[in-house]
């Protein structure tokens, strides 16, 4: 009898916000035979396609897209519980004989499903709750009288990980520093990973036409149609707190677009920084003459190759 045929290598393309990956990606796919499989939390939100800039008809028309907009605005979303559906969805494709390619500006969201993760408990609403009534220092506090060993793993001057760090601890009944580390085993598989890299001016310039386009083309109905209060990781995206300042009269559309394109930068300088330390990413860098066909095309010779 004959052994199967091994499963085709694992496709990764990584890029800061407004680089070109999604359509990079979408190319890439068609030109090998592959489906695009997204690790994007913002991106896989149903109530946010324009905010989030989610593949166009024409981009998911070249080749099937998988996990974009399909997690309602109340779903409270972990890099754990994404990773096990990008896990599903990864096998789907290879049954059908299909290379997946993987696309995000995400590193954290890739690491969990390329290296697997903390198996930690979803976020309990009702806890949240109760927990959002107490001030900063209180929970930290809170969280060093269960956890003293907290700080060695834990950034204390960011309130939303003392926050989360707490919640498990009060869930779980165990201190986060016991709990992490607990990474489920990720059995080996052939990955080639991409980082699509520009130019700081460049990327500028891409960041500010893309939230021009963005506000042109809905992106203010979108927010203006989000209830007033959810609990939702998904309104922490980009262009929401900033565009219902504009809504209330606080700031002109203008003023709106660069805010949203500054704080579209910090996001871009973060991802730069992440990916630069990943040794694994091939960073390949991009003009603003080279056109996603070009660069498809380079990609798909270097996995062939």
């Amino acid at each position: 009898m004959k052994s199967p045929p091994p499963h085709p290598p694992l496709l990764v393309l990584a890029g800061c916000t407004a680089s070109g990956k999604t359509e990079v990606a979408a190319r890439l796919a068609a030109r090998l035979g592959g489906e695009v499989i997204n690790v994007d939390p913002f991106q896989a939100c149903l109530a946010l396609p324009r905010l989030s800039a989610q593949p166009s008809q024409e981009e998911t028309a070249t080749a099937p897209h998988h996990l974009y907009g399909f997690l309602p605005l109340s779903h409270h979303l972990s890099a754990a519980s994404f990773a096990r559906e990008v896990e599903t969805t990864l096998a789907e494709v290879r049954e059908r004989g299909r290379l997946p390619v993987l696309v995000s500006g995400s590193g954290l969201y890739l690491r969990a499903v390329l290296e697997g993760f903390d198996d930690l408990p979803a976020t309990d609403p009702q806890l949240r709750r109760k927990l959002d009534s107490l001030t900063a220092e209180e929970r930290l506090r809170q969280l060093l009288q269960l956890d003293p060993q907290a700080a060695a793993c834990i950034d204390l001057q960011n309130p939303r990980r003392v926050q989360r760090a707490l919640e498990v601890s009060l869930q779980t009944g165990q201190p986060i520093t016991a709990l992490r580390g607990r990474t489920p085993a990720r059995p080996k598989q052939p990955t080639l990973a991409f980082f699509l890299h520009r130019e700081r001016g460049e990327l500028r310039e891409r960041i500010l036409r893309r939230t021009k386009a963005m506000l042109d083309q809905g992106a203010l109905q979108e927010v203006a149609a989000l209830p007033e209060r959810i609990e939702s990781p998904f309104t922490r995206a980009i262009g929401i707190a900033e565009i219902r300042r504009h809504l209330a009269g606080k700031t002109t559309r203008d003023e709106c677009l660069e805010q949203i394109a500054i704080a579209t930068r910090q996001l871009a300088k973060k991802q730069e920084s992440w990916f630069r330390k990943e040794p694994a990413f091939i960073r390949v860098t991009a003009t603003p003459h080279t056109s996603a066909a070009f660069l498809a095309e380079t990609l798909a010779r270097r996995v062939s190759a």
